[in-house]
């Protein structure tokens, strides 16, 4: 096993004793893509990304429309990985 896997390992353990939940987790694919129903019907507190593209949380809000009315994004609770 490599670092980097073990970190990975670890951060998803200490996650899920948190009740941090992947609302993508029952999607099929690999990178599945989310539509805005899908996200705001979770009802979701805070936001976790992983996002090569974006460099900051205030990206991430304004390149959708919907991740700004969870309450993650209105209390900015929104964090890349």
């Amino acid at each position: 096993m490599t670092a980097f896997f073990l970190m990975i390992l670890y951060l998803e353990m200490y996650l899920k004793h948190l009740g941090v939940t992947n609302i993508a987790s029952n999607v099929p694919g690999q990178r599945p893509i989310l539509s805005p129903e899908y996200i705001f019907e979770r009802k979701i507190q805070i936001f976790l990304a992983g996002a090569m593209s974006l460099d900051s949380p205030q990206q991430i809000i304004e390149a959708s429309n919907v991740i700004a009315k969870t309450k993650a994004g209105k209390n900015k609770n929104i964090f890349l990985s």
